[in-house]
């Protein structure tokens, strides 16, 4: 007889807890808000559609309290979502410095090096800036009062 008591318990206990383990895939295929999942001294509610996880538990009157767990889940968004402006605003600098790659592109111009003849050109200039440079100085040289000696 107490044999039998202990089997129909187990078998209960077993039914309940296969019955317990099933309502969460039964309310996602049914298509619910919300699974639960036992826990120690309640259960875990998992919102489907926002991802929210909430702790709820049984208060002394005998109802249920859920309390919203921590969560990083929208830190972790925001940061997702500012990795993503970043990389977007490189994509642009990337496409923007592409040209001076001497890479062909669509449309895009190719770095070239100059001629022996624009350096020349360019040297040219140069020297005729430096020679302009050096002849301002020595006027303003002679514009200061003379050294005196110690």
């Amino acid at each position: 007889m107490r044999t039998a008591v202990i089997i129909s318990i187990a078998a209960s206990g077993l039914a309940l807890a296969s019955m317990v383990l099933t309502v969460p895939t039964i309310a996602r295929e049914q298509g619910g808000r919300f699974t639960m999942t036992p826990a120690d001294n309640g259960f875990v509610r998992l919102d489907t559609e926002t991802g929210a996880v909430s702790f709820c538990s049984r208060k002394p009157i005998g109802s249920f309290q859920c309390v919203l767990t921590p969560d990083d889940r929208q830190k972790l968004v925001r940061e997702l979502d500012g990795l993503k402006a970043e990389n977007e605003e490189m994509r642009q600098e990337l496409a923007r410095l592409r040209p001076l790659s001497g890479k062909e592109g669509e449309g895009q111009r190719t770095f070239r090096l100059p001629s022996e003849e624009e350096v020349d050109k360019a040297l040219t200039y140069m020297q005729r800036m430096m020679r302009k440079f050096r002849d301002k100085l020595k006027e303003f040289e002679k514009d200061l009062p003379p050294k005196r000696e110690l």
